[in-house]
């Protein structure tokens, strides 16, 4: 239940990614993330410091942990300008 909800998220938020971006409310601590094809999550994660909690198992996306005591916009900000995202 807890992937189909995860993926409705992923699919709404990929729908919405222009919006999503400009969200005033978040998860405390996470971070969606969509990879551009042929990325990887293990590289990305080391340059942010983030871990994986969940994948979408229809696209290239990513729940992602941000590290203890990371401001979560700011994070999301500068993911949004690494060339490796499709949508943050």
């Amino acid at each position: 239940m807890q992937k189909r909800i995860f993926s409705l998220v992923v699919t709404l938020g990929l729908t919405c990614a222009g919006l999503a971006s400009h969200a005033a409310e978040y998860v405390p601590g996470e971070v969606l993330v969509t990879l551009n094809p042929g990325q990887d999550i293990g590289r990305f994660n080391a340059t942010f410091h983030t871990r994986t909690l969940e994948a979408s198992p229809f696209k290239n996306s990513f729940r992602l942990a941000a590290p203890a005591g990371a401001d979560v916009p700011a994070l999301a900000r500068q993911m949004s300008w690494d060339g490796r995202t499709a949508a943050v």
